[in-house]
């Protein structure tokens, strides 16, 4: 009987544990795709750094160039803002 006791706890134990490392795991992949959403900001700032309102721009990212125009954002300054479909 005591041997049972010990096996169910065991096995409770690394149930429990595994768990704790697969969320961890989950964490940190979630981290990581956060940050294209930054390097794409900061490249359609970029674009427009030295641009007027209005002016017609384009960049590469991944291969993929994006056309579009310099208008400000929340913040005030001018960000690289694609074409609205008509």
């Amino acid at each position: 009987m005591k041997n049972i006791m010990l096996k169910t706890f065991s096995t409770s134990l690394i149930c429990l544990l595994s768990i704790g490392v697969a969320n961890a795991a989950e964490h940190k992949t979630k981290a990581k795709k956060a940050e294209p959403q930054n390097i794409e900001t900061q490249l359609e700032l970029k674009a427009c750094s030295k641009k007027k309102e209005g002016e017609w721009v384009s960049y590469s990212y991944k291969g993929v160039t994006f056309n579009g125009s310099c208008q400000p954002n929340a913040n005030g300054k001018l960000q690289f803002t694609p074409p609205m479909p008509k």
